[in-house]
C-alpha cells in the first residue's frame, strides 16, 4: 500500500515535470505584428529614454529587449504596438519613421517617448524634449524609409 503512493507520486512529480518543464514562453517578435493601418496624427512633446537610466537592454512591452542606439524604436501610452509613426520635429521639420515597441506612461503633453539615438537624431539629447508631430504610416512607407 505504502509502496503503490510511492509509486503514483513520483508519476504524478514526473508527468507534471514533463508538462511544466518542458513548456516554453513562445518569444514575441515586435516585426511579426499585423497592425492594420489607421489614420492618425498627434501632436504634442516627445522624450527620450536609455541614456543612463537602467532600460538599456532590458525587455520591451514586445518582448524584445530595447537598444538605446536603434534610432527606429518608441513607446506610446495608447498605440498598438508595431504602429508604424512618422515623427516630425516641428522646429526643424527633421523626420524620423519609428516603430511603437514599448509603453509609457501618461505624462501631461508628451505623446511619444524616443530611444537615446533618436534623441541624438533630433538633437534633443540636452533638452530632453522636443515639440513633434506623430503620424502613422504604412507598412510599406515605414520600409522606404529606413536606414
Amino acid at each position: 500500500m505504502q509502496m503503490n503512493k510511492k509509486i503514483s507520486y513520483l508519476l504524478l512529480t514526473f508527468i507534471l515535470s514533463l508538462m511544466f518543464g518542458c513548456a516554453t514562453t513562445p518569444s514575441v517578435r515586435y516585426h511579426s505584428y499585423n497592425v492594420p493601418y489607421v489614420k492618425f496624427s498627434q501632436t504634442g512633446y516627445a522624450s527620450f529614454y536609455g541614456h543612463n537610466d537602467g532600460f538599456n537592454g532590458k525587455r520591451m512591452a514586445n518582448g524584445e529587449k530595447f537598444h538605446a542606439n536603434n534610432p527606429h524604436v518608441a513607446a506610446h501610452p495608447t498605440l498598438p504596438l508595431g504602429t508604424k509613426l512618422k515623427v516630425t520635429d516641428l522646429r526643424n521639420h527633421k523626420t524620423l519613421y519609428v516603430e511603437v515597441t514599448d509603453r509609457m506612461g501618461h505624462v501631461h503633453n508628451r505623446i511619444i517617448d524616443l530611444s537615446y539615438a533618436a534623441a541624438r537624431y533630433f538633437k534633443m539629447q540636452n533638452s530632453g524634449l522636443v515639440k513633434v508631430k506623430v503620424k502613422t504610416v504604412t507598412e510599406r512607407e515605414y520600409k522606404e524609409h529606413l536606414d
